[in-house]
């Protein structure tokens, strides 16, 4: 029956059929059942030895359990007995508590080891060149990518669907409503798809990492979803921070408030809590609605999924072509901004400062992203500089360089991080002007944006220098210098100033901390002419970079047409 199975599936998706014919046989799939079972035993009997134990000597203490249902003492729960002596347990709260613990280790197993997977079977068919047999097929990449989306994690998913029943179980003997569970379900399905597409790029881009990529990105996506779930249970309502809740199943658990997670220990009913309690996004009550936040959630995770489908069609194409159009990344930053400027309330007393520089953060993790999307490297740059100069030579008629450097494919991508940065900061500088409570906050909020802007143009224009470089190693040397830029003058003042004084401005000035420390400066404040000094350096800077890559781009353009003029045979620069 699984052989005519498999092969009805090799006759609509070739490349599914070679996963699943790989993984799934007998004894694969006998050991997954067996694995799954024994986890599943061990967590029913975990929580079956923390019911409550009818014992004829009691103790004072033995009188009260988290699973009991008398009235609370002391933050205690004190347990009722029936008549026959045994203990009403309530087991509501106790199905709750399973359900939540199945969640949870079900959605990190399979995002992490299905992550872990499609990277290591991706960037080793990069090593071994077979990835470039599959572009040889007639398959579209959509049929090869899906085939491995699916096939490589099958037996991680088997295992987790294995689960379902005594998920479901458990969810309805817990009061979860049918539709909530279909909503979780939803949630689960979206997250798989936006983190297993997002492997599939590393899996393609990453294989100069030699072997070391599939561990990286698993353990930072199993580090996100444990370092959110920490941080972010108690965390104020207020702050645009509320959306990395949106990339963590983990929230989206349904009645995830009622269980055990949010008690102070295992008998105390201290700080119950809801987990979107007074949470906004434009204005609109999240709390107790649940089936909005799913809404919301399944909506932001399949607009990534679907940027993530785009790019992994784009370097499959062309593994020498960027991963994002500059159109792409004009309306991914848009998407973002819109949605992340949804949760700050700016109109909340005190709160004004930490909404900016929380939002500042939340851009420059995209914008960092933007700029390994969007930046081309040396021989697409090459390309157009030869483009620019035959057109300007034999006078054929072109697109002008400012549209160029905007919505062009091959140009340099400086013009259009400038403009990201623009869409980024524009509602930061509205929301300073409307809300800002006095001038000092006023002036410090737009030191903080000039100084993200400033240092987001400086990296992106010495980054797209050092990818022109003729070296094979230029990924090398981009990222250890622009990580060196960032990470470099923090440990410098760390070390010999220990924190933020005034010797060691110029440094903490220098690096990504500039704009925290604008917005939080110091009781003896920072001179005005030490923040318009950094930001002049680093304008001036930016500047002399761009002139550099202008003239760079001029000297190969006009070689590279002279070589072709002269008929010569002669490798390209």
């Amino acid at each position: 029956m699984l052989e005519n199975i498999l092969d009805r599936i090799g006759n609509i998706n070739p490349q599914l059929f070679r996963e699943l014919k790989g993984h799934l046989n007998t004894k694969n799939i006998f050991v997954v059942l067996v694995v799954s079972c024994v986890w599943q035993m061990i967590i029913w009997l975990f929580f079956q030895s923390q019911l409550p134990i009818a014992i004829s000597n009691k103790s004072d203490f033995e009188e009260f359990n988290k699973y009991c249902t008398g009235s609370i003492e002391k933050g205690l729960i004190s347990c009722l007995r029936n008549p026959d002596g045994s203990i009403i347990v309530n087991w509501q709260l106790w199905n709750l508590d399973v359900f939540a613990w199945l969640s949870i280790i079900a959605c990190y197993t399979l995002l992490a080891l299905g992550v872990y997977l499609l990277v290591n079977d991706l960037s080793t068919e990069q090593r071994r060149e077979t990835l470039n047999f599959l572009r040889l097929t007639p398959q579209k990449p959509e049929s090869i990518f899906l085939g491995k989306f699916i096939g490589v994690p099958i037996l991680v998913s088997l295992g987790v669907v294995l689960t379902l029943p005594l998920h479901i179980y458990t969810g309805l003997g817990g009061g979860i409503a049918p539709i909530e569970l279909l909503g979780f379900y939803a949630v689960v399905v979206t997250a798989i798809c936006f983190y297993f597409s997002t492997a599939l790029i590393c899996g393609l881009v990453t294989s100069w990492l030699g072997g070391f990529q599939e561990w990286l990105t698993s353990g930072l996506v199993l580090g996100f979803l444990t370092s959110t779930q920490m941080f972010f249970n108690h965390a104020s309502s207020i702050y645009s921070m509320n959306y990395l809740r949106f990339l963590n199943p983990f929230f989206q658990i349904p009645h995830l408030h009622l269980t055990s997670f949010f008690r102070l220990n295992n008998y105390s009913l201290i700080y119950p809590s809801s987990i979107w309690e007074d949470s906004h996004w434009l204005q609109i009550n999240l709390d107790n609605n649940y089936l909005l936040v799913v809404g919301l959630v399944v909506v932001n995770y399949l607009v990534f999924s679907g940027i993530n489908w785009i790019s992994l069609k784009r370097i499959y194409s062309n593994p020498q072509g960027t991963m994002l159009s500059k159109r792409h990344s004009y309306g991914l930053m848009l998407y973002f901004v819109f949605f992340t400027i949804g949760f700050s309330d700016f109109t909340a007393e005190y709160f004004f400062r930490e909404n900016i520089s929380y939002l500042l953060f939340l851009d420059f993790l995209l914008l960092l992203y933007l700029m390994i999307a969007t930046l081309p490297h040396r021989q697409t740059l090459a390309d157009w500089a030869r483009y620019r100069h035959l057109s300007e030579e034999t006078r054929v008629k072109s697109n002008s360089l400012v549209w160029d450097l905007i919505w062009g494919e091959k140009s340099p991508a400086t013009v259009a991080i400038a403009i990201i940065s623009a869409i980024a900061t524009t509602p930061l500088i509205i929301s300073t002007f409307l809300y800002s409570s006095n001038s000092k906050e006023f002036i410090n909020s737009i030191y903080a944006i000039g100084f993200a802007v400033s240092l987001a143009m400086l990296y992106t224009a010495l980054a797209q220098l050092l990818l022109l470089m003729k070296s094979s190693q230029r990924i090398y040397w981009t990222f250890g210098v622009i990580s060196g830029l960032i990470i470099l003058p923090i440990a410098l003042a760390s070390t010999f100033f220990g924190s933020a004084r005034e010797p060691a401005y110029f440094l903490w000035l220098s690096s990504i901390t500039a704009p925290l420390l604008s917005l939080y400066p110091p009781e003896d404040s920072i001179s005005i002419t030490l923040v318009l000094s950094m930001l002049g350096i680093q304008l001036a800077l930016t500047g002399f970079f761009t002139y550099l890559l202008q003239s760079r781009l001029q000297v190969i353009g006009q070689s590279n047409y002279n070589w072709l003029v002269s008929g010569k045979s002669h490798s390209l620069e």
